[in-house]
């Protein structure tokens, strides 16, 4: 049995990796070896483009008249523009939340599975055999299951990546390792 602990509390960058890994779900599910694309770098791309497309229209609707199809496009632009800055805010208060509601969590790997117990209580249970994959990134070692309708994804930091790795191989446990 290999057992740790890991506070997290306040480490906003450790949050931020894994809510893109949440963000990316379903591509890291269908390919467990794409590329992690990250959430907040695309809304701000999305952000960009809507607003170069919106002076492009301006500057054509001064140049010529505005047509009604100029400020229905204009009008969308606007609403998309809104909708990527209210995600983004999500996005942002999110990891914040995250952050400073996490507190002292035990992770135990065994025989049977991984748990992870946070302040004395069991948060989750995974067994080995419902485990798809285990990937390693940047801030975080995730283990994720074999179907998307559990939605159950155990996050730990990387900080203990060689013990987990080591743990998975002596123990002989057929998951894959990404």
């Amino acid at each position: 049995m290999l057992r740790f602990e890991h506070d997290k509390h306040g480490d906003k960058e450790y949050f931020g990796e894994v809510a893109n890994i949440m963000a990316n779900y379903r591509n890291l599910q269908k390919n467990p070896e794409c590329r992690l694309k990250n959430f907040l770098k695309q809304q701000i791309i999305g952000l960009i483009l809507i607003a170069i497309f919106c002076g492009i229209l301006l500057a054509v609707g001064f140049l010529w008249r505005f047509s009604y199809l100029d400020i229905v496009a204009l009008s969308l632009d606007g609403l998309v523009a809104f909708l990527c800055l209210f995600a983004i805010i999500i996005y942002k208060q999110r990891i914040n939340k995250m952050a400073q509601s996490a507190g002292k969590s035990v992770f135990t790997l065994d025989e049977d599975g991984i748990e992870d117990d946070m302040n004395g209580v069991q948060q989750v249970r995974l067994k080995w055999d419902s485990i798809a994959f285990v990937r390693s990134f940047d801030k975080c070692i995730v283990f994720f299951p074999k179907t998307v309708e559990s939605g159950l994804i155990i996050f730990t930091n990387a900080e203990n990546k060689n013990s987990i790795l080591s743990f998975i191989k002596e123990n002989n446990i057929s998951v894959r390792v990404i």
